[in-house]
């Protein structure tokens, strides 16, 4: 299901029920945090262009920010509508921030540090068309980092980061037919186990479920035996960002999608 490219080698129970809608929490323009932040009407150097993406590739960059007014710019357009994650990962002492615009560099929304740590992270639903991305670092802190862009389906929510000891859960979840993915996003800020679990509701499929990292890796495939629910327990995830794609090899319906963080 799932596409990656390359670009270059990258560096480096009882609990409360939570009915989310799409948030991942802190976003904010860039002023509100960065005294250097400037709007830009052109694409910064020290990038790359990514290309065009479907659904459910990957591409990442490995560049470095080597001064306060140092920005590095990037573009990639999208074939259709889709669910778009954009991670900023540094392996040194750069305190990223990620800005995000139209191609006609309109300013859609940026972050600074909803990843873990101080790492930066994008989630949004983005329409068919051309984007600039620009990464720079937070007052004078430069270094290595490496920018992940992982595109997924339209269906399902940004679950936001998630915290220890809580269940959290969407029960607006449905497959139209074996065509139709719905993808999750969730942030976890440190190393946990956590349970997953497609339950049924109305119809009649055959769920599975496929997580994916931010750096466009499986991490789990699991389709069960005939028509019984997807649900794996005590899988141990490092901090990070994911995508958890819910699909049917077979019929249509509604389900629940439950994440259980230990």
């Amino acid at each position: 299901m799932f596409k990656t490219i390359k670009l270059a080698a990258i560096a480096l129970l009882a609990a409360p029920v939570l009915l989310l809608s799409a948030c991942h929490d802190g976003w904010e323009e860039e002023e509100d945090y960065d005294p250097d932040f400037d709007y830009v009407n052109y694409v910064p150097s020290g990038g790359v262009s990514f290309g065009t993406f479907n659904q459910f590739e990957h591409d990442f960059s490995t560049q470095d920010i080597d001064s306060f007014a140092d920005k590095d710019g990037f573009t990639l357009s999208l074939v259709q509508q889709s669910t778009v994650m954009i991670s900023v990962t540094s392996g040194g002492s750069l305190d990223p921030w990620v800005d995000l615009y139209t191609g006609g560099f309109q300013f859609l929304i940026g972050d600074n540090n909803g990843g873990p740590g101080a790492y930066a992270v994008i989630v949004t639903e983005l329409q068919a068309g051309s984007y600039v991305i620009v990464v720079g670092g937070v007052g004078d802190s430069q270094g290595m980092y490496d920018l992940d862009i992982v595109v997924g389906s339209l269906g399902g929510l940004d679950f936001g980061v998630l915290a220890r000891h809580t269940l959290y859960t969407d029960s607006g979840g449905y497959i139209n037919d074996p065509t139709d993915m719905d993808s999750y996003f969730f942030t976890l800020t440190s190393d946990t186990a956590v349970d997953l679990a497609m339950i049924w509701v109305s119809g009649n499929f055959d769920g599975n479920i496929q997580l994916v990292d931010q750096y466009g890796q499986e991490v789990l495939f699991l389709d069960p035996a005939g028509l019984a629910d997807p649900v794996v327990t005590n899988l141990n995830l490092t901090a990070g960002n994911y995508m958890l794609v819910c699909a049917a090899g077979t019929g249509y319906g509604s389900y629940i999608v439950e994440i259980d963080v230990k």
